[in-house]
């Protein structure tokens, strides 16, 4: 990760209740700077997504 980058993750509700094999993986999000960042999947090495403009969801 780049200096001054930030990265977080968040636990998605009911993880620890599901099974194993229902487990969805982790997502962490690293943010590289203002208005860009990188989505990161747990146990996944061969890719990443980075976006310019990311929104937020509302459920």
């Amino acid at each position: 990760m780049s200096p001054g980058a930030q990265s977080r993750s968040e636990p998605r509700h009911g993880f620890d209740r599901e099974p194993d094999s229902a487990r969805k993986p982790e997502v962490t999000v690293c943010e590289c700077g203002p208005g860009r960042s990188v989505f990161i999947e747990s146990d996944n090495t061969d890719g990443w997504i980075a976006m310019d403009d990311p929104v937020d969801i509302r459920r």
